[in-house]
């Protein structure tokens, strides 16, 4: 979602144009039946095509990482640069499963407060910064009732396709910076091999003091090697 990453974008913005879409099923982007790593690709491809942004730098965080990682494979014309935080493109197993139980066990219509919401994410979570991060999915209705923005049936139903590696036949020839939080397990030593077979000229960066979430951690230091990269590899 792209309210995630909207203090990053601004600080970016002083030097580049910046662009931050909702993947579909997210945010305020249209929500379909349809969820998986070749369907997001695709609105990736057909969102640089449409804003005539000829060939763009991407940058994507885990989920976002991914579809990042399938697009740069399917139309390397298209994306000049990628950046990818803390995700590799190999398949994981599922680990979300206590996010999506407090996901599903709200509903946040029949909810007056975001503190209730909290307190009954909580019951599953037993992490605060977890439920606050989820509960940024919350939005009101016209006539005042919370409700979550992502389209929480498909994402639930589509979430073992969302743990699946990603796969080309031909390598994404650009410069690529894979970003780990150095308390993240997400990208592992080991994954380089997989890593340099699809995106040869890659490079990975620790940030040690961050977790998965690297842009809510250490954004600051985010912003210091992503601002490198892209002044080191100019188009």
């Amino acid at each position: 979602m792209l309210d995630n990453w909207a203090t990053f974008a601004r600080y970016l913005s002083e030097s580049y144009t910046v662009y931050t879409p909702d993947l579909r099923n997210h945010g305020r982007s249209p929500h379909d039946p349809v969820f998986n790593y070749d369907a997001l690709a695709e609105d990736l491809h057909d969102f640089i095509v449409n804003h005539d942004l000829g060939s763009a730098a991407v940058m994507g965080h885990s989920l976002g990482g991914k579809t990042a990682m399938l697009a740069a494979l399917k139309w390397p014309q298209l994306i000049s640069r990628l950046i990818v935080i803390d995700m590799a493109p190999k398949a994981y197993p599922a680990q979300h499963d206590a996010v999506i139980t407090a996901l599903q066990r709200v509903d946040p219509g029949d909810v007056s407060s975001r503190s209730a919401i909290e307190d009954q994410m909580m019951e599953e979570l037993q992490d605060i910064h977890v439920a606050r991060f989820l509960m940024k999915n919350l939005a009101r209705t016209p006539d005042g009732n919370l409700h979550w923005r992502m389209n929480l049936p498909v994402l639930t139903a589509s979430y073992a396709k969302t743990t699946e590696a990603i796969h080309s036949d031909k390598p994404y020839p650009g410069p690529v910076l894979f970003v780990r939080g150095g308390k993240s397990k997400y990208i592992r030593d080991a994954d380089m091999e997989m890593i340099h077979a699809l995106f040869p000229a890659a490079t990975l960066i620790t940030i040690p003091e961050a977790g998965h979430w690297v842009h809510a951690d250490a954004m600051e230091e985010l912003l210091a090697v992503t601002r490198q990269f892209l002044v080191s590899n100019p188009v």
